[in-house]
């Protein structure tokens, strides 16, 4: 009768052991989904506006669309952004989206640095454009989206 209690005691060692391994895999698994998720979310927001700020137009704020307007064709060019707007952009605070802040982190002609790093909880999508004004010039501009506060 003693061998078997030590066996069922063995066997029950094993199978709490493998069921506390299984849930902290599960856990571990969970957090890395809920990570990734939220890259996911910040992404498709960055995606979205920096696809409005290039293909839409409004003046009152300009980080949902600066497009340039042409007089000529009476409609907007995509991929076409108007310098103008361009210089509110840069001027125009964060813009609240749900639980993220927006903002243009950047624009910069092609030969200019780099931009500084990004922060841990930051999205930024680059976009190559024409910029319109006096005259035309090509210029990367990097949409941001943060958790929380954004960027500094």
């Amino acid at each position: 009768m003693a061998i078997f209690s030590l066996d069922s005691l063995l066997a029950s060692a094993i199978l709490l052991s493998m069921l506390l391994l299984t849930s902290s895999m599960a856990g571990a698994f969970i957090e890395t989904q809920k990570a990734k998720s939220a890259q996911h979310e910040r992404s498709t927001l960055a995606i979205s506006l920096s696809q409005a700020l290039v293909k839409n137009r409004n003046e009152k704020n300009p980080l949902l669309g600066a497009a340039y307007y042409n007089p000529e064709k009476k409609r907007v060019e995509a991929n076409v952004v108007d310098e103008k707007l361009l210089t509110l952009l840069e001027k125009i605070a964060p813009t609240k989206f749900g639980e993220y802040e927006a903002s243009v982190a950047y624009v910069r002609l092609l030969w200019d640095a780099a931009p500084k790093t990004t922060p841990k909880k930051c999205t930024i999508v680059e976009r190559f454009v024409l910029v319109k004004g006096f005259s035309e010039k090509k210029a990367l501009i990097g949409v941001g989206v943060c958790e929380g506060q954004l960027f500094t």
